[in-house]
């Protein structure tokens, strides 16, 4: 079960959604914080994939800036759940040896 604290966490560092919190505790159970945040701003960049740059009566307004600061985004936190989630290798020998009384 997902803690307030990261519920409020995701809500912070996450694109603006409307989703119930037991939907966000789900996808933080599944994936941990970090993952749900890739997700969602997976999500959100996929969801923007079609916007465009408009340049009309002497103004201009960057709407694919959206789409790559959302997958920016994204992949810093894929990146951030990977380290969570990577197995560190130890080295070092061991010795076996036998007890005798």
């Amino acid at each position: 079960m997902a803690k307030v604290s990261e519920l409020q966490e995701l809500r912070d560092l996450g694109p603006s959604l409307d989703a119930d919190d037991s939907v966000l505790g789900a996808l933080i159970d599944q994936l941990g914080v970090n993952g749900a945040l890739a997700h969602l701003w997976a999500a959100r960049a996929a969801a923007t994939a079609t916007l465009v740059d408009v340049t009309e009566s002497g103004s201009s307004r960057k709407m694919s800036g959206i789409h790559n600061q959302a997958k920016s985004l994204a992949d810093r936190y894929r990146g951030l759940a990977d380290a969570e989630n990577a197995v560190v290798p130890v080295s070092g020998t061991v010795t076996l040896g036998t007890i005798t009384r």
